[in-house]
């Protein structure tokens, strides 16, 4: 499984979709060398923020604030089209 890199409204439905099975969800962030493969194929979905190799602080921010506007993004009613 590749990870998947996603927009911040596809992210916004991922986590609609994990609030609708009721799960505990775990975000594990990856070394400079990414993450062994047992750990990958125990993974439901991976998630790709960038091709870049990024620093951990760094990663942790973008981590929080991507899920930040994911959750900004769940709380606006969608206006009937």
């Amino acid at each position: 499984m590749n990870a998947q890199e996603v927009t911040t409204l596809q992210l916004a439905e991922k986590m609609r979709f994990w609030q609708t099975i009721g799960r505990d969800i775990c975000i594990i962030i990856g070394g400079a060398d990414g993450l062994h493969a047992n750990i990958k194929q125990q993974a439901d979905w991976l998630w790709g923020l960038s091709k870049l190799t990024l620093p951990h602080a760094f990663v942790r921010v973008l981590l929080c604030e991507q899920l930040y506007r994911a959750h900004s993004v769940i709380q606006i009613p969608l206006s009937p089209e």
